[in-house]
């Protein structure tokens, strides 16, 4: 990147610990992408690995803030898997993050995603599955699971990344698993890579692309 568009690119604070990134090559309406961190990461550091993939595609980037270690719905499913948990808390904190990045900078509605890593990536998931309306695409690197919404919707798009050598998350229960379960109801991407409990500039750049293009 020239200093110029290091000059152009921007990252903003927003409330509640939620940070974004606006890529110099942002368009008049660009594609917002919402970018959950993973258990004991930050805002910051999620939006650091995608900067590359936001300035090539032109994407901005929106990562909020979870309101404890991990996401609220992880940590409630943890101690019982049975039922889903509520998606109340964390909806909350990312559209209150959305709304306020609309007033600084308005991305396109038609084209926003919703993406994460480890236990963020099974939050958007979850989320994104319960409200096609609001995430058209879903990008999820090295999740754990997902609840089920109570109806999907067939045109939305997902694209599940994970590493063959995982052992956070295991790699066979999304194989096995996850992929084909949501593959019976909505179109799938998957795309196993050789590594561990992390992400690819590889696969990074796929999913946005996914996305993005």
């Amino acid at each position: 990147m020239s200093l110029i568009a290091l000059a152009l690119a921007a990252t903003l604070r927003l409330d509640q610990g939620a940070r974004a990134y606006i890529p110099a090559s942002a368009g008049e309406k660009p594609p917002l992408l919402v970018l959950l961190h993973g258990a004991g990461g930050t805002p910051n550091s999620i939006l650091a690995a995608f900067r590359h993939e936001a300035e090539r595609h032109g994407v901005v980037l929106l990562a909020p803030r979870s309101r404890g270690l991990t996401w609220d719905l992880i940590a409630q499913a943890r101690p019982r898997t049975t039922a889903a948990p509520t998606l109340d808390e964390d909806l909350t904190r990312i559209r209150a993050a959305m709304t306020a990045l609309s007033t600084r900078r308005p991305t396109d509605p038609a084209r926003t995603a919703i993406g994460g890593f480890s236990d963020g990536a099974s939050t958007a998931l979850t989320i994104g599955l319960a409200h096609p309306q609001l995430f058209g695409t879903i990008l999820a690197y090295s999740p754990g699971m997902a609840f089920a919404p109570s109806r999907y919707d067939p045109a939305q798009r997902i694209f599940i990344a994970h590493g063959r050598s995982d052992t956070v998350l295991p790699f066979a229960n999304t194989e096995r698993n996850l992929v084909p379960g949501l593959q019976a109801r909505v179109k799938v991407t998957f795309r196993p890579f050789d590594g561990e409990h992390g992400m690819t500039a590889e696969v990074q750049e796929e999913g946005v692309a996914y996305f993005a293009t």
